[in-house]
């Protein structure tokens, strides 16, 4: 389907990237996204990048980067495209090259409010979420109903495992961090995560509002 996202079965990380970004600075920071978000001053990383300058990323295996070299990570809506197992890992080796204080920053999708679009008594900011969704995604599909948009949400763009609150903590914490906090799409106490999830008011903002939950972990 179109969107869908597959993960190489082979990790393959251009040397040249990541060297060249490790010798650039010492205050690092780590992208892990689509490529199609690339941002300045990052090391960007894909598991299947399209454009040259973004590592390869192979979410199930070792990355091939150094401990304790980064101050910041950022995983946007990159955890929701791996399987549960392989997300576990992608916590476990960000901990490990972030630096003491370091601070690891995940968007992604909440499954429960994803789940509040099957609903009829929806609010406005619901309301105005899934309309554009079926008006951006299935015009063409006659008398769609809210189960038919969490469907498509769920099994589309490469969805493995959609996280709640609850078990996105779960797995921080498995993972070996201990200091978590909540935060709002835009809004960070570390200037380099300040304003970096995407801003607007155009429909994919509201939806992206409204559907995405942010956690930060700091290495301790």
């Amino acid at each position: 389907r179109s969107g869908d996202f597959v993960a190489p079965l082979i990790a393959y990380a251009p040397k040249d990237v990541a060297r060249e970004f490790l010798a650039a600075t010492s205050y690092r920071k780590l992208h892990l996204g689509y490529d199609a978000s690339v941002m300045a001053g990052w090391l960007n990383a894909d598991a299947a990048p399209s454009r040259d300058g973004v590592m390869r990323l192979n979410p199930a295996l070792a990355f091939p980067l150094p401990s304790a070299a980064f101050s910041c990570i950022y995983s946007n809506h990159h955890l929701q495209n791996s399987s549960l197992e392989d997300g576990l890992h992608i916590l476990r080796e960000c901990r490990r090259i972030l630096k003491i204080g370091g601070v690891m920053r995940i968007a992604t999708l909440d499954r429960r409010r994803i789940a509040t679009l099957a609903g009829d008594d929806l609010d406005a900011e619901a309301e105005a979420a899934r309309a554009w969704f079926i008006d951006e995604y299935l015009p063409d599909r006659p008398a769609v109903d809210g189960p038919t948009v969490v469907s498509a949400i769920v099994h589309s763009f490469g969805h493995r495992f959609l996280f709640d609150r609850q078990s996105l903590e779960a797995l921080a914490r498995k993972a070996g961090f201990i200091a978590l906090e909540w935060t709002e799409l835009g809004a960070s106490e570390h200037p380099a995560l300040q304003r970096i999830d995407g801003a607007g008011i155009d429909g994919a903002a509201r939806f992206n509002k409204y559907l995405t939950m942010v956690l930060e972990l700091t290495k301790i």
